[in-house]
């Protein structure tokens, strides 16, 4: 475990990125590695973070995807010099599982909710919008109202982690607007962290979720357009040169 003590041996994976209406309101990061679960509540605690998502299970593909970083039982443990964490509710449900932690240092104690979603597939995307939207409302609907952090990790903490991030954002922003931009979206919580939402099979999968939150709030089936990918297409070569990248074109979804 790293000294916090030491110059230089402080440092985590992870980054602020905004959200909907507030900067810095999430800390994307990497899973806990069994290395750094101590700097993972170190985080914790000096952030004052309530909430923390998680859209992995610990084991996908026969292989570790995220240590285990809180206690089985409900059983004090110490994990960082003396930060102790205790789990005193969990809550399992189909798609996810809601734990209730009582982390203490030195006599002061905050209460954390970790949100585990485990009903993303081992390999590409859920195959439908309807559970994930769920998850993200029942989040949002169970934070405090403080500027505290949400902190979001999968494995890598920039694909799975990014759809999140970019699901809250879209639920919120089309409560409030009939019109959206996905690719301005992603560029921005790229520009804070790299390679949020990692692949093509991600970037689509954002879109299927806005066309349901659209067609939910309409009552009728919704078509909408990339502007800010369509604004990029100034000429037919580069709508070709465009349509060979990993994110494509202007979208349209009937």
């Amino acid at each position: 475990m790293l000294d916090a003590c030491v110059p230089g041996s402080d440092y985590i994976n992870a980054s602020y990125v905004s959200g909907y209406l507030c900067p810095n309101e999430f800390i994307a990061t990497q899973g806990p590695l069994p290395g750094t679960v101590g700097d993972f509540w170190r985080m914790v605690w000096e952030t004052r973070a309530k909430t923390v998502v998680m859209l992995t299970q610990c084991y996908e593909k026969g292989r570790i995807r995220c240590h285990q970083y809180w206690p089985e039982d409900n059983i004090p443990v110490t994990v960082f010099g003396d930060i102790v964490i205790t789990k005193l509710v969990e809550d399992t449900q189909i798609d996810w599982t809601i734990r209730d932690l009582k982390i203490e240092k030195h006599g002061d104690c905050m209460m954390v909710r970790q949100c585990n979603f485990t009903a993303w597939p081992e390999h590409g995307v859920p195959e439908t919008s309807a559970s994930l939207i769920h998850f993200a409302k029942l989040v949002r609907g169970s934070r405090s109202h403080d500027n505290t952090p949400i902190i979001v990790h999968c494995s890598a903490g920039v694909g799975r982690t990014g759809v999140y991030i970019a699901l809250d954002h879209l639920i919120q922003h089309i409560n409030d607007h009939d019109f959206v931009d996905v690719y301005g979206l992603v560029a921005e919580l790229r520009s804070e962290r790299m390679c949020m939402v990692q692949n093509l099979a991600q970037y689509i999968f954002l879109h299927q979720c806005v066309l349901d939150l659209l067609t939910i709030k309409n009552n009728q089936p919704i078509c909408f357009v990339n502007y800010s990918v369509l604004q990029k297409m100034d000429s037919l070569d580069a709508m070709e040169e465009y349509e060979e990248e990993v994110i494509s074109t202007a979208v349209h979804i009937l």
